[in-house]
């Protein structure tokens, strides 16, 4: 469902000029590591890592993990140990990145893939992000739930920076594209109009890093050293 005024998509189109629009970061740190771990206060947004197919065996929950997560399709093995080797390079690799909260669904293959990737934090799943609706069947209570969720993860990475720290948030290809969809009047609604369009399809563990502004995020940069592909070499999808 498609829906907006043109009035909003045109303050949009007056700020995007005024802003710069980060698409031509790639996997390098170009600075966003050095932000994170100096200041704070960055999103760091991803897909979750390799989920289990039907009839396929599940993975355990951590054995330090206390969430509430439905475990039905959670992560398989090399999942797991690519969420982990996400949170470890976060967490050694220099200049070091640290995460004050990590946020995921109510499913286990994202609160795993956020505790992994955050250091063993526990996530934050009340946010009522599902796996949803492809983003161009999205409903008007879908994209008022992104825009509680997008304005949640704001406060919190504000939060986070206070102590010079960012936040983790784990979810899904549907989320991530209502999130950050090519198509203007859902990102104006959501308000994510400063980053780079994310549409389908995502690899599994790819993570992108926003810093939230008053006009939109704004993209720092992008990460994909643990992420896994198809055997004809494009990445997976939900």
């Amino acid at each position: 469902m498609r829906f907006l005024c043109a009035t909003i998509c045109a303050a949009f189109f007056t700020a995007a000029q005024q802003g710069a629009l980060a698409s031509d970061v790639d996997d390098a740190d170009t600075g966003w590591r050095q932000t994170a771990s100096d200041e704070g206060g960055l999103i760091f947004l991803m897909r979750h890592t390799d989920k289990v197919t039907s009839g396929s065996p599940r993975e355990a929950p951590p054995a330090d993990y206390q969430g509430a997560c439905t475990l039905k399709a959670g992560l398989t093995a090399p999942g797991e140990a690519r969420a982990k080797a996400v949170g470890a390079d976060f967490s050694t690799r220099l200049p070091k990145v640290a995460f004050a909260e990590s946020f995921s669904s109510s499913l286990c293959r994202t609160a795993h893939t956020a505790h992994y990737a955050s250091g063993d934090e526990k996530p934050d799943e009340s946010s009522a992000i599902t796996t949803g609706h492809p983003y161009d069947k999205i409903t008007e209570a879908e994209a008022e739930t992104a825009l509680n969720f997008r304005q949640n993860l704001d406060k919190a990475a504000l939060a986070a920076g206070a102590d010079g720290k960012n936040i983790l948030v784990a979810i899904h290809s549907d989320w991530i594209e209502t999130l950050l969809d090519d198509d203007i009047s859902i990102r104006t609604i959501v308000g994510t109009v400063g980053a780079e369009p994310w549409p389908m399809s995502q690899c599994f563990g790819e993570v992108r890093i926003f810093r939230p502004t008053a006009t939109g995020w704004l993209q720092m940069g992008r990460y994909s050293e643990h992420v896994s592909f198809d055997a004809h070499g494009k990445c997976v999808s939900d």
